[in-house]
């Protein structure tokens, strides 16, 4: 096992990847929707770029996870084409299947390997770890999008794709003083993580349903967004209610790494999902500027609670065996599974938010079924 230092590197490109995350997409599918003033762009833009990178995960991950510290430099190519297709002035089809292209290659050359690489350094406490990167993470995040908010609304999208550009590239410099990442690039590390267990014959399944469910919450926060936009036609409010949707998550984050890693994590967790479907019954009627902003922050304040011990018990029994990066791949698969979901949903209903919404709902008593199947059988504990 590598030692803990090495970590740490990786949560400092985790920082400055998600402030330049944050800077830009999650204004894309607002600014499809500025550019064109209909919705169903937006929903073709999401269905292309779900499919494409749940395409590229499932034919090359493997390939892609073997150099994992490569595969996120070279994600720098497509991420410029990505800035380049934004601040162009055009809009076609052509603009909509770039940014499909490029934000899905980004994001495939990404997320694995960057998961398969805390999973390599992690050591056995693995929810307080998976409690810190997403704390690192979500800081970096926090003030992104009320930043890029303000910038798009007074300055246009080329200044935030600048900054965004030096974040990036800063994220890439942070990982080569730790030879411990580095280390992870080697093909002899990714996929043989062997212990003297065995994994559960049926706990993939499990946790391919769960992130199935993880990806319909989402992908119906990409439509939350949409909604504030819908009725403040504010850039700001976007980004004031991303903000504070990554602030409640920030404050959750280092409490629930500490409970991830015991017996008592399910009732907080449980509790957090089940109000959390009833928040999304509530998100619908959300009209008012103090109502968008209280679901927003009391929303990113629950997550945690549920997300961090699942994927946690997740990394934990993927590395029992040795398909760590098979397990990381269909995870990946999963999400954007459940984004299709709720991207067909909104197309097939007359209400437009009204689908992902109590879909969302109905998938959080869902996960808190499994997860309570999950506790009462041992797999999570």
């Amino acid at each position: 096992m590598l030692n803990k230092k090495p970590i740490y590197y990786l949560y400092l490109h985790r920082f400055f990847n998600e402030f330049a995350d944050s800077l830009i997409k999650v204004f894309i599918p607002v600014v499809v929707y500025a550019k064109t003033g209909d919705l169903f762009w937006v929903l073709c833009y999401l269905a292309g770029y779900y499919i494409i990178q749940s395409a590229i995960n499932a034919t090359l991950g493997k390939r892609i996870c073997k150099y994992p510290v490569f595969s996120i430099m070279f994600r720098f190519i497509p991420l410029m084409v990505l800035q380049a297709v934004l601040v162009s002035d055009m809009f076609s089809l052509y603009f909509v299947v770039a940014l499909s292209l490029s934000t899905a290659l980004s994001n495939a050359l990404y997320w694995v390997p960057v998961n398969n690489i805390f999973a390599l350094l992690a050591d056995e406490h693995l929810g307080k770890r998976a409690g810190e990167i997403r704390a690192v993470s979500r800081f970096g995040n926090l003030l992104a999008p009320m930043i890029s908010g303000f910038a798009i609304s007074r300055f246009g999208v080329e200044s935030v794709a600048i900054l965004a550009v030096a974040n990036y590239i800063i994220s890439l410099l942070v990982l080569f003083p730790s030879r411990g990442v580095l280390k992870c690039s080697s093909v002899k590390g990714v996929e043989t993580v062997r212990t003297d267990k065995k994994q559960p014959g049926n706990s993939l399944g499990i946790f391919l349903l769960s992130y199935v469910l993880v990806g319909i919450f989402d992908t119906s926060e990409i439509f939350w967004s949409l909604y504030i936009y819908s009725v403040s036609t504010a850039f700001v409010k976007v980004g004031i209610s991303a903000t504070l949707i990554k602030a409640g998550v920030m404050a959750a984050n280092l409490i629930t790494g500490k409970i991830a890693d015991k017996e008592k994590w399910f009732i907080p967790a449980i509790t957090a999902v089940l109000l959390f479907a009833v928040l999304w019954c509530g998100r619908f009627f959300a009209e008012n500027t103090v109502s968008l902003y209280l679901l927003s922050v009391t929303s990113g304040f629950l997550c945690p609670f549920f997300l961090i011990p699942v994927f946690s018990k997740f990394i934990y029994y993927a590395k029992l065996g040795d398909k760590l990066a098979s397990w990381l791949i269909w995870r990946e698969v999963s999400i954007k599974a459940g984004g299709c979901l709720v991207v067909a949903l909104a197309a097939i209903l007359p209400t437009f938010f009204a689908g992902p919404f109590f879909l969302s709902a109905g998938a959080a008593v869902i996960l808190g079924g499994i997860m309570a199947k999950m506790y009462s059988s041992d797999k999570l504990k």
